[in-house]
């Protein structure tokens, strides 16, 4: 055990300053990533994924959204002009391509709910016929 631990500290000392600077350009490069327009969307992927962190983050779209929606039908907004502030301050750029998805999907003013209850990102609607 003892010779293990020597071991380990012999080699944290030879290259200690090497994985350190592994590190550093792993997080560096990381950041870089996701400056890119694909690194956004992956990482806006990634956090929808996350077991303890993905519910919180779609919730607070959802939240985001609802607020929006709210704020916007009592100053008597229109429901496409809506629907197209909402995609604009969504935070998260997967749930803004759902919402553009069902904002498309809506074109013909069918039944609002449906295209919405089709994405992954967002619960689904249970009105009276669902």
């Amino acid at each position: 055990m003892t010779k293990l631990l020597l071991d380990v500290a012999s080699w944290g000392t030879k290259y200690g300053l090497i994985v350190l600077g592994l590190m550093i350009a792993i997080i560096v490069g990381t950041f870089i990533y996701i400056k890119t327009p694909a690194g956004k969307v992956n990482w806006d992927t990634l956090m929808l994924r996350l077991p303890v962190v993905g519910p919180i983050v779609q919730l607070n779209e959802l939240a985001r959204c609802c607020r929006t929606i709210s704020m916007l039908i009592k100053v008597g907004l229109p429901l496409p002009d809506i629907m197209t502030m909402c995609i604009e301050s969504a935070g998260n750029r997967v749930v803004s391509k759902a919402l553009k998805r069902g904002q498309a999907g809506n074109a013909g003013w069918g039944r609002f709910r449906t295209p919405h209850g089709q994405a992954a990102h967002f619960p689904a609607a249970h009105g009276a016929d669902g």
